[in-house]
């Protein structure tokens, strides 16, 4: 077999840079159509579980009994361990078909999980104002504990509920039509403007995206409140006309994605030594033309015993800001046709933009809401400054009395402004302090902290603070409490805490995407890129998998409907109704639509 360029297949050198899903994928789906992959990895870790819990279940269960842990280390090592995964690993049928493809042709396990949430405006009891109980809409809600505290309060809940559930309805006809590209071009800021014009339904339609939408998306997202309502509509309804009516999934008892990780790197290991880098950085990418053909060298800052690797072909799977520098340094040495290919490339990732998330796995339960109102997920978005032409909550807190951070800051920088101002390096975590912040992520892993990290509200960056209860695989055991982004500060048993940067989705995606995959005029493409930025819809673990797939398509010119890596991809899109509801017509030629 032949690639595009006349190349034998099992002939072609490929580097895949970064071992998160994407680049895993990527490698994987290489492999196994007979590539020779080499994947590399700057941390000593595969990155798709390089952040996850290890919990020993003794422990926890002499915490319940009051028993302090007082062991040598040496004695833990032979017992029973949890593995929690961070952030957590859940996936919902309908919105990730490549990835339930994937996972069932890997033979791992999942269980369908029906998961429960609870909305509320503070940790403070008597703060829960709605409850969901699963089922992707098809379930009915029940009250809160509030609710139940006066006939006034109880009749009052009951209208919010027939409010809520006449927008819930609204919600899905509208999700329908814009899923069919029948709607203009919107963000959830103009849709709530144009609502807001309609009597009676404007009131009703504001606090429905301020009480629901807001906090969901914020929390699927990992995003702050104004990005959400300047979200393009389009990702957004596509998400909720996918998942109507589909349970979620996860990984079954005893498995995580350290298994994932472990089964996709599989094949790169069984080209034998070498193939597999990690802890090697990538300090520049250089193309060296050979007239019909040539090749792309690797320079490593390595700890190893080669310093450059050479290649046909490169894949860069890592994050926007680190992809542009290396293909940014890769321009300069191209020509032609496959320069102003890795230009448009280098100028569309100037568009994807990230905002920092921070997840803490812990057992402080003052997070959580009142046991009467605790749910399997709980969702807590403070309200909003009273400015805020968004906010009609009768219990909104006044905004912090701190002056405005500067626009020019990411909410994290903001919060460190506000919280730190004496410390002037952004990219430090201070220790010193009782109440944390956190500032822009580095490479390094936390830093010892008395408190912490978390992001307080403020006028420009409002998180919402998702908290999920993990039930341990051993009974008589409180779940695991596994909080992202924290606006306020976790204080007791804390068993982790991890930092990420996560994608936005993309403000003008049609343009943005086709400038991320150029079209392929020439023979010499040598550069691809994979990462859940680089697929329609909110960059989430199936973009990671459809950006993977499209890269293996692009570069060994294989049909998307077909076996890509010998996967069968149609097992994961569901049963003939799931199929039904979610079919669309895509043009052929719309490669931006693939999946």
């Amino acid at each position: 077999m032949v690639d595009s360029d006349g190349r034998e297949r099992h002939a072609l050198r490929v580097a895949v840079v970064g071992s998160g899903l994407a680049g895993l994928t990527t490698a994987y789906l290489l492999c196994r159509e007979g590539c020779q992959v080499w994947l590399i990895e700057k941390s000593e870790r595969i990155g798709f579980h390089s952040a996850s819990v290890d919990v020993p279940l003794d422990i926890l269960h002499e915490e319940e009994k009051g028993i302090e842990e007082n062991r040598d280390k040496d004695k833990r090592k032979d017992k029973e361990v949890w593995t929690v995964d961070a952030p957590m690993r859940s996936f919902q049928g309908g919105y990730y078909p490549g990835l339930i493809s994937l996972y069932r042709h890997l033979g791992l396990p999942v269980r369908k999980m029906y998961y429960t949430y609870s909305f509320s405006r503070s940790t403070r009891p008597g703060s829960t104002y709605f409850i969901h109980s699963g089922a992707s809409g098809l379930s009915l809600p029940r009250l809160p504990s509030r609710a139940y505290t006066s006939l006034s309060t109880l009749i009052g809940a009951i209208l919010d509920f027939i409010s809520l559930a006449i927008c819930q309805i609204l919600l899905i006809i509208i999700s329908f039509l814009s899923y069919h590209r029948l709607l203009p071009n919107l963000t959830l800021s103009d849709l709530l403007v144009h609502f807001s014009a309609i009597p009676l339904l404007g009131t009703v339609w504001t606090r429905f995206t301020h009480d629901l939408l807001l906090p969901i998306f914020g929390a699927v997202g990992t995003m702050t409140t104004s990005d959400v309502l300047d979200t393009p509509l389009s990702p957004i309804l596509d998400y909720v006309h996918s998942t109507f009516g589909t349970p979620h999934y996860t990984l079954d008892k005893g498995f995580s994605a350290r298994d994932v990780a472990s089964l996709l790197v599989r094949p790169v290991l069984e080209q034998g030594k070498g193939h597999l880098l990690l802890g090697e950085e990538i300090s520049s990418l250089r193309f060296m033309d050979k007239g019909t053909s040539g090749e792309i060298e690797l320079s490593l800052a390595s700890k190893g015993d080669r310093d450059r690797l050479c290649v046909d072909r490169v894949v860069l799977a890592t994050q926007a800001s680190v992809t542009r520098r290396l293909a940014g340094d890769l321009v300069h040495s191209l020509k032609g046709a496959e320069k102003a290919r890795v230009q448009a490339m280098v100028q569309a990732l100037g568009d994807v933009e990230y905002r920092e998330t921070i997840v803490v796995t812990h057992r402080d339960q003052s997070v959580l809401p009142p046991p009467f109102d605790r749910q399997s997920i709980n969702l807590v978005l403070p309200s909003l400054p009273s400015s805020s032409p968004f906010n009609t909550s009768p219990t909104t807190t006044p905004p912090p009395t701190s002056p405005p951070p500067q626009a020019s800051l990411t909410p994290a920088q903001q919060t460190r402004q506000t919280s730190t101002p004496d410390h002037e390096n952004e990219n430090e975590i201070s220790d010193t302090d009782s109440n944390t912040t956190l500032a822009t992520p580095t490479d390094r892993t936390p830093l010892p902290l008395k408190g912490c990290p978390y992001f307080p509200p403020s006028p420009n960056a409002i998180y919402t603070m998702g908290t999920h209860m993990a039930v341990p695989p051993r009974e008589g055991i409180e779940p695991v409490l596994q909080t992202t982004n924290p606006i306020v500060e976790i204080r007791d048993g804390i068993l982790g805490i991890s930092r990420f940067e996560r994608a936005l989705p993309l403000k003008h995606a049609k343009t943005t995407l086709k400038s991320l995959h150029p079209p392929i005029s020439s023979k010499k493409r040598i550069l691809f890129l994979a990462g859940s930025y680089a697929h329609p819809g909110i960059p989430l673990l199936e973009g990671c998998i459809g950006s993977a797939k499209r890269v293996v398509c692009d570069m060994l010119s294989l049909e998307p409907e077909g076996k890509v890596g010998n996967v069968n991809w149609d097992i994961g899109r569901g049963n003939l109704i799931g199929r039904a509801w979610r079919w669309r017509w895509r043009s052929r030629s719309n490669r931006i639509d693939i999946e």
